[in-house]
């Protein structure tokens, strides 16, 4: 698989980010997909960890909050990140974070043709890495369980919102149990 690479030093709160590799779409199935994110929790991150991820998973979550709720608010950030989290336990979709992102036709900007490339030395990229670590570390879900999620001005257009029971409005995002 071809990826795209850039090197950064970047510390969260939580974490230290020295690279990230993040893929293009995976040309041949999910199970081709590989993340690589030079990712070092510290010690005391992996003892306080309320959900723990591996770095690919990480990689992923912050990838799924960054192109789909990047300018959006706080909230709605850690609710993108828990609908990834809330998928992984429901036995419907896969149990892994990049599987569950890169899972065939379920979020828009891994079928968009443009680079996946997180830019974590920007205001937004650094919300993202933020709002993943807060989930990580035990954040309450704000989505109520949500599975799935729209841009609330798009609801009118997704045929599934119909059969879906809404839960709560995060900014720009409505939140679905699906």
């Amino acid at each position: 698989m071809i990826g795209r690479f850039f090197a950064l030093t970047f510390t969260a709160a939580s974490a230290a980010v020295t690279a990230m590799h993040l893929p293009a779409a995976p040309a041949a199935g999910v199970d081709d997909l590989i993340v690589e994110v030079r990712y070092a929790p510290t010690d005391e991150m992996s003892a306080r960890m309320a959900i723990p991820v591996g770095a690919s998973d990480y990689g992923c979550l912050v990838q799924a909050v960054f192109f789909d709720a990047g300018i959006d608010t706080d909230e709605a950030q850690r609710g993108v990140a828990h609908v990834v989290l809330n998928r992984m336990r429901d036995g419907r979709w896969p149990s892994t974070a990049c599987n569950v992102v890169w899972q065939p036709r379920q979020f828009t900007w891994t079928r968009d043709g443009k680079p996946d490339l997180v830019p974590i030395s920007t205001p937004n990229g650094r919300r993202a890495l933020a709002a993943v670590d807060r989930v990580l570390d035990g954040a309450p879900d704000p989505t109520y369980g949500s599975t799935c999620y729209v841009r609330a001005d798009a609801t009118h257009r997704i045929a599934w919102t119909a059969s879906a029971t809404p839960t709560v409005q995060l900014g720009e995002h409505q939140f679905y149990r699906c």
